[in-house]
């Protein structure tokens, strides 16, 4: 080493400095690399993976929340709307009710001396002949000392037999026992088969006398609870309201003035049900039950009406809507609910589709290996659906090449004379010597697949060519009733294949009667009207299957182009046990009258459902009791033979 003078390295030494020095160096400026690695960086990292994550899933429950409040007042809010809707149909159907009585009194308030004639003719036109409406009546008030006079007059002019009535212990017209006053019915309309409620005194009944004593103290018309209506030789359960008559001239100012006053009641006799099967009756298609509670009633006539769909939600409603309405003083309360079904057709998927967003951000892969999975599944589910159809579709079109399908004819039978007047033709399919298959089997698989238009033509066809080959061996005026489906009313070719069919055959339009469901016409009624218009051109009759089952009015039926009215057996069957059925039986008849239609009951199998048609005057009839649908061949014996009604019913 030199003197005084550090010592002298070797190369190696500087090397091994060098590379001490880097590393000391490197220990503290780190790479971003090694930085990255860094077990302290890691820990941060994965802490602010963690807080993005639970901010977002905390902001997706939020506003999931939210949107979700949103959701349920938005359902909230079109329920109660729905239900309104119905609760002011009802209100204006009770007020249209109410506006007829109102216009009874004023006939009798401005003329003291209506007759029979000028009543019924009044009444005739204002009425309408509303299902809901059973009868009005004219119900004067005649006091003690001039009840001889009372009756010896009325026994000259409304009826020889007249006297003012009750009834005794034993529900037996007796002469009214000795009183104040009295309020016999003097008319009624419609008059016939209402004979005996002629004279018959509503202030002998403790719920009659109520209400008309309130709506004379009050002036204002006034309902009763619900009661049992003798009308027609009916008793359904129902409601009357009275609306007062006051002599014109008289003071009116106090209670006592108008029971002094008093002339006698305009009366209208309602049958409850009919009128809120017709109003509200349609809310359990919608998924909206309703109970309707009479709250002026006694505990055991309170509820008037409840779908069977409510029951379930009496006690633990979903969702409710509870109105008031007004009947003629009478405090009727409407109770609407939602049905699982409604809340989830209506239910708004905004909340879900944000958090399931926020779910799939979160837990991609998972998200959509379990949306393939979905997919894949509905895939394979439609891919079944078609190819079902798409058999269903080739058997119905082989078994019509392959002659399969056959018709049956069932006698449309004219309830005064007995004789066979028409026929209902009606599919059947079946191979010689195999069992045959009825219409369920095989109309549905049609309707789907869209053979129903080609079966409905084949049909269609057969039955004219039939009816033709009838009607020329001797049965010149024989009719044929032929069904048109909904697929059929939809295809705008059917006028032409009608016309088509028609003139293949030779047989008259007047004697091809065209059946279409209520249903079907409801659900169609601007495409109905114009396919019914252009069969009437044609000069085809057209009628209307299944009627009081979809809920059509009277102003539809004025529209409609229609010839016949069909009552659906539903309300045949029971028309000698069930009150309602029978009075509502009665009331399409007499519509049906009113309207220049005819009449057709289907489904009559008992002598006892028959004797009721003719008494009411229904224009024809069919069923069992006549006969079941039989093969042409059969058919055509029972036309050579001369059939008419048989002495017992024919068994099924």
């Amino acid at each position: 080493a030199p003197p005084g003078g550090a010592p002298l390295r070797r190369p190696a030494d500087r090397m091994s400095a060098g590379r001490h020095s880097k590393k000391v160096c490197c220990g503290q400026n780190m790479t971003s690399k090694e930085l990255a690695a860094s077990p302290t960086t890691g820990h941060r990292r994965a802490a602010l993976i963690g807080l993005t994550l639970g901010t977002g899933i905390a902001l997706s429950l939020a506003t999931f929340s939210s949107v979700r409040v949103w959701e349920e007042r938005d359902i909230k809010n079109r329920f109660e709307d729905e239900a309104s809707r119905f609760h002011a149909h009802l209100q204006d159907v009770v007020g249209k009710r109410i506006d007829t009585l109102n216009s009874i009194a004023a006939l009798y308030a401005s003329d003291p001396e209506v007759t029979l004639e000028e009543f019924h003719s009044f009444v005739d036109r204002a009425w309408g002949h509303t299902p809901d409406t059973l009868a009005f009546a004219w119900v004067a008030h005649v006091p003690r000392r001039r009840r001889d006079e009372a009756e010896e007059a009325a026994r000259r002019q409304i009826h020889p037999a007249f006297r003012i009535t009750e009834r005794n212990e034993n529900g037996d017209l007796v002469p009214a026992a000795t009183r104040d006053g009295y309020y016999p019915v003097a008319y009624v309309e419609p008059m016939e088969g209402n004979e005996r409620v002629l004279g018959y005194d509503l202030g002998s009944e403790p719920a009659r006398r109520e209400a008309l004593l309130r709506a004379r103290d009050t002036g204002h018309p006034c309902a009763t609870e619900r009661i049992r209506l003798t009308v027609a030789g009916v008793a359904p359960d129902g409601f009357l309201v009275f609306h007062p008559v006051y002599t014109a001239g008289e003071p009116t100012a106090t209670a006592a003035e108008r029971a002094r006053s008093l002339r006698g009641f305009a009366v209208a006799a309602v049958l409850y049900e009919a009128l809120l099967r017709e109003t509200i009756g349609r809310t359990d298609a919608k998924g909206i039950p309703v109970e309707v509670v009479d709250e002026s009633a006694d505990r055991e006539n309170r509820t008037l009406y409840i779908s069977e769909a409510a029951r379930p939600y009496l006690e633990d409603p979903l969702l409710q809507w509870t109105r008031p309405i007004d009947v003629a003083g009478r405090h009727w309360v409407l109770r609407f609910f939602a049905t699982p079904g409604y809340l989830r057709a209506n239910a708004q998927k905004t909340s879900w589709i944000l958090l399931g967003g926020w779910l799939t951000v979160t837990a991609a892969a998972v998200g959509y290996l379990l949306l393939t999975r979905r997919s894949h599944r509905l895939g394979v589910a439609l891919e079944a659906i078609e190819n079902r159809e798409r058999i269903q579709g080739t058997t119905i079109r082989r078994s019509l090449e392959e002659g399969e399908f056959i018709v049956h004819y069932q006698p449309v039978v004219e309830i005064t004379t007995g004789r066979i007047v028409a026929s209902e033709a009606l599919v059947r399919r079946g191979r010689a010597g195999t069992p045959i298959e009825p219409p369920s089997g095989f109309i549905p698989a049609a309707e789907a697949s869209g053979q129903i238009v080609a079966l409905g033509e084949w049909v269609l066809r057969t039955a004219c060519a039939q009816n033709r080959e009838w009607q020329r061996a001797g049965s010149a005026d024989l009719r044929v009733a032929v069904n048109v489906s909904l697929k059929q009313l939809r295809d705008h070719r059917l006028v032409v294949t009608v016309a088509r069919i028609l003139k293949e055959t030779g047989m008259a339009p007047r004697t091809l009667d065209l059946e279409i469901t209520e249903g079907n016409v409801m659900e169609e009624a601007d495409l109905a009207i114009g396919s019914m218009q252009g069969l009437q051109a044609l000069g085809a009759q057209i009628s209307i299957d299944d009627f009081g089952t979809g809920y059509s009015s009277l102003s539809h039926l004025k529209q409609f182009p229609i010839h016949t009215l069909k009552i659906d057996q539903s309300f045949v069957r029971d028309i000698t046990t069930d009150p309602n059925d029978a009075a509502i039986v009665s009331t399409i008849i007499g519509m049906a009258h009113s309207l220049h239609l005819r009449a057709v009951a289907e489904g009559i199998e008992t002598p006892e459902q028959l004797d009721f048609l003719r008494r009411h005057g229904c224009d024809y009839g069919q069923g069992f009791y006549f006969s079941r649908p039989v093969p042409a061949e059969e058919f055509d014996r029972m036309l050579r033979e001369g059939w008419t009604l048989p002495r017992q019913p024919v068994t099924a």
